[in-house]
């Protein structure tokens, strides 16, 4: 009952009766992800970012898939996510900084951001690192730490396939790696995608972009600057995204 016969002739390994399906997976180990349903993507997710120590998850044994994510967490999660990236510790200092710990969790992944100046601070002398972070200034953080640990290159996009991204805006062209890739769930009103640009990002959202990342070699520079798949393996034979 759990095998799909398959006669179709060709050899695929699994003999007649196709393959087994995949082992159930746990959703990372967390008591509240179960409800994500296993086997979905999002587990996939949320067990890699497990498994390589990009998040840890909180004390009480839960993930919350659906918090937003802060600036502190943000610089975390991304520099843990490249391969063979090395983390610069603790210094003393506050880095410049007027709001943050110099001895916090955070500041290690503060030093290494700033060294790549991949974080500026505010013009008040301020990193805000307890702020949520919307779509676009994930795509740009994270997009542009692939151009500087990974080799990848963000193309230059003179089109938008998001209804709400105008062309020549300044995040025009993280949106279109961002719909390439699928790197964000896309919504569709009106038969056209939207990428809803000034939404907070999710835990959720971040490992399973991350993922993606992961899954299409932009985290190691293994990318052929193709989408894996062509782009519609997201989604399951109705059409709908394999996140909800």
């Amino acid at each position: 009952g759990d095998f799909v016969f398959d006669d179709d002739g060709d050899d695929d390994g699994c003999g007649d009766f196709g393959c087994p399906p995949p082992p159930p997976t746990d959703c990372g180990g967390y008591w509240d992800t179960t409800g994500l349903g296993n086997n979905t993507e999002m587990c996939e997710a949320i067990n890699w970012v497990t498994e390589e120590n990009i998040f840890t998850g909180y004390a009480d044994g839960s993930y919350r898939p659906y918090n937003y994510i802060n600036r502190a967490e943000v610089l975390k999660v991304v520099l843990n996510a490249f391969d063979n990236m090395v983390i610069l510790p603790l210094d003393g200092t506050n880095q410049g900084f007027q709001d943050v710990d110099a001895h916090a969790w955070y500041m290690p992944y503060v030093r290494t951001a700033k060294f790549y100046a991949m974080l500026q601070g505010y013009p008040d002398g301020q990193a805000k690192l307890g702020n949520h972070i919307n779509r676009v200034e994930f795509l740009k953080f994270v997009l542009e730490a692939a151009e500087s640990f990974a080799g990848y290159n963000i193309p230059n996009y003179g089109f938008s396939n998001y209804a709400d991204v105008q062309v020549g805006s300044w995040y025009s062209n993280y949106a279109g790696v961002a719909y390439d890739y699928m790197l964000f769930n896309e919504y569709v009103y009106n038969g056209q995608y939207n990428l809803q640009p000034a939404d907070l990002v999710q835990r959720g959202e971040v490992a399973l972009l991350l993922y993606r990342m992961h899954v299409n070699g932009l985290l190691n520079g293994t990318s052929n600057g193709l989408p894996v798949d062509g782009g519609y393996g997201y989604y399951d034979n109705m059409g709908v995204p394999l996140y909800y």
